[in-house]
């Protein structure tokens, strides 16, 4: 019984739908006998305009578009054109006729994958080209892959999942120039895990890398989608708030400390530990530079720090003048 389920759910991923788009039935019905004869793997459907197959493709999936360019509502670069701006990455052959090499090479630079001379085609053709189109395809979508993952590397933090220090600067010099833009609130949370060296000589560092990850998970899911976590170094993170002013900043701080008491973290004889934190907040106050403003939410934290641990401070200027 599992074995018939895995062979027809392998028949199933190997089925691929063809979108014929021309407006002769007798084309149409040409290319669905080459494209399905020897191969019951090819699942052909059919449009009859620009319109008409543009509708079928931003409301289901295909593997490959087999393309005429003249068509009774326009013409085939208009579907390409459409199926760039709808971000759709469906690969197409375009079907040109006889002395229309300027239109092929149109074709392949709006992103059609192959083209093909309508009074030339035969089956062997017809099928090449659509088996070396969605290949194309499949190694475009494996490189996009591939270098999403790298970029996410380069930005991320190995051990914890957040944001490294090289992009918590970027990110907040983009941030504050948009508070400078459009005058809108921006604060930034300096975060410390409190006798964390302490943690790791007693306990080990694998224990210690633990909490690090429990307490990064914690921030990123106390957080909302347009705020940074990151990552500082060591044991220290910052986390930019975006339309946050200082009240916000500090409400958030609050939770933060509170719900780090709250972490289930055992070492590895099973003995369960208790990990606080302390946190500095500071609101960016007229034309600031991303290195100022996390000096002052670090000036805050170190306050923290210093009248007790375990507990949240803000940054206030005049007090830190007068010091």
């Amino acid at each position: 019984m599992m074995n018939s389920q895995n062979t027809k759910q392998n028949a199933l991923s190997s089925v691929r739908r063809i979108l014929v788009v021309d407006d002769s039935p007798e084309t149409r019905y040409i290319y669905r006998r080459f494209l399905q004869r020897g191969n019951e793997h090819y699942i052909v459907e059919e449009a009859d305009t620009v319109a008409a197959g543009l509708d079928l493709l931003r409301h289901d999936d295909y593997d490959c578009v087999l393309l005429d360019f003249c068509l009774p509502d326009g013409d085939g670069l208009d579907l390409l054109i459409a199926l760039d701006e709808f971000g759709l990455q469906t690969p197409v052959v375009m079907i040109t006729g006889q002395g229309s090499e300027p239109v092929a090479v149109e074709a392949m630079k709006r992103g059609a994958k192959d083209y093909l001379v309508k009074d030339c085609i035969d089956q062997g053709r017809l099928v090449a080209a659509v088996e070396y189109a969605m290949d194309e395809a499949r190694t475009e979508r494996e490189q996009t892959t591939y270098r999403k993952e790298l970029e996410h590397k380069s930005v991320t933090d190995p051990l914890t999942g957040a944001y490294n220090r090289r992009y918590l600067f970027s990110q907040l010099d983009h941030e504050l120039q948009r508070t400078g833009r459009y005058g809108t609130p921006l604060t930034v949370l300096m975060l410390d895990l409190d006798h964390f060296k302490s943690l790791n000589d007693t306990h080990g560092h694998l224990t210690g890398d633990r909490v690090l990850e429990l307490f990064a998970g914690m921030l990123q899911h106390l957080a909302r989608n347009t705020d940074i976590v990151a990552r500082y170094g060591g044991e220290e993170f910052c986390v930019v708030l975006t339309n946050t002013d200082i009240d916000g900043g500090m409400s958030l701080a609050e939770r933060v400390v509170s719900e780090c008491r709250k972490l289930d973290v055992c070492d590895e004889k099973g003995q369960q530990l208790q990990v606080t934190c302390s946190a500095g907040v500071a609101e960016a106050v007229g034309q600031i530079s991303s290195a100022r403003l996390i000096e002052q939410a670090d000036k805050a934290l170190y306050q923290a720090k210093h009248l007790g641990r375990n507990r949240h401070e803000m940054f206030r200027a005049l007090e830190t003048e007068s010091a």
